[in-house]
């Protein structure tokens, strides 16, 4: 790490200096003096810095995305950065190259859409959203580094609508905190994985727009702090998982023009919107539906 080289080579060439002085103590004092007062500079620096988990895991993903060169992508209203908390908007990068910032010399808490804060007493990045989320940008490429995983004080990690491909890595599943996961509107694919069931604290989980396959695991059905779970525009087939009754703070159900089969789930009746259409889901729906007092929207056409 840049910012822990210039201490490393301070304390060095303290150890070898002391070793060498002669024996003349006004020079020591003189030396030991001035050595003293630039540590008194460097610390108060090196003190706030970003863990070094979380400063690895942000080189990594430097590494791995780029922007993309091109017209800006176009995404409808229900886009990934649709999810995002309105207390985030204010870190979101002005309409330029996203990581121009990224210079890993300066903090990386400065950084476009790297937000930090105190957790148990160290520096940890609680929010990033890469990308730019405008219609000026066409956003990035690349993959998402398995790195990722690292970032275990996120509380929200979002992709802006672009060309990032590659499958949503497992290691996805270590960030307990997460609350807000929104990677649609991009060429990810792969399974959704089953580590995305351990993310009890989640409330968004929109995957849209993307090229995911198989099937829609049942550990979801686990999230039952789920408020928005958005699959649409994929091409995930089987059977739903039964039941997602569990779930009882969901209200935003999206999972249209996929191939999935099969009867309907049963549902929470917190849902206030259903989108199923565009499948090929057969069987009764009265047990599905009748509980479902709260539907302001629902769509099941073929």
């Amino acid at each position: 790490m840049k910012p822990l080289l210039p201490q490393f080579h301070l304390h060095l060439h303290l150890h070898l200096r002391l070793r060498l002085l002669p024996p003349n103590p006004e020079e020591v004092f003189a030396f030991v003096a001035l050595v003293s007062s630039i540590f008194l500079f460097v610390l108060p620096i090196a003190s706030a810095q970003l863990a070094p988990s979380d400063f690895f895991a942000l080189q990594a993903v430097h590494r791995s995305l780029r922007d993309v060169v091109g017209p800006p992508i176009t995404s409808s209203p229900s886009s990934s950065s649709s999810s995002v908390s309105s207390d985030s908007a204010s870190f979101w990068p002005s309409p330029t190259s996203f990581f121009a910032s990224w210079d890993f010399a300066r903090d990386p808490c400065s950084f476009d859409g790297v937000l930090c804060d105190m957790v148990g007493g160290h520096e940890r990045v609680v929010a990033l959203n890469l990308g730019i989320a405008s219609g000026g940008s066409a956003g990035l490429r690349g993959h998402l580094p398995p790195e990722i995983g690292h970032l275990t004080a996120l509380v929200q990690l979002t992709l802006a609508p672009g060309k990032v491909s590659g499958p949503i890595p497992t290691s996805i599943g270590y960030l307990k905190s997460l609350q807000n996961l929104g990677l649609g509107h991009n060429l990810l694919v792969g399974p959704i994985p089953v580590e995305l069931g351990q993310l009890t604290g989640l409330q968004t989980l929109d995957l849209g727009y993307n090229r995911l396959s198989g099937g829609v695991p049942q550990e979801l059905a686990a999230i039952t702090s789920l408020v928005t779970l958005r699959l649409a525009h994929n091409r995930l087939t089987g059977q739903l998982p039964i039941s997602f009754r569990s779930m009882s703070q969901l209200d935003h159900v999206d999972m249209r023009r996929n191939s999935l089969e099969g009867p309907l789930p049963l549902l929470p009746q917190s849902v206030t919107y259903l989108d199923l259409s565009r499948n090929r889901l057969t069987g009764p729906l009265t047990e599905a539906i009748s509980p479902l007092t709260s539907l302001t929207y629902i769509d099941l056409s073929e």
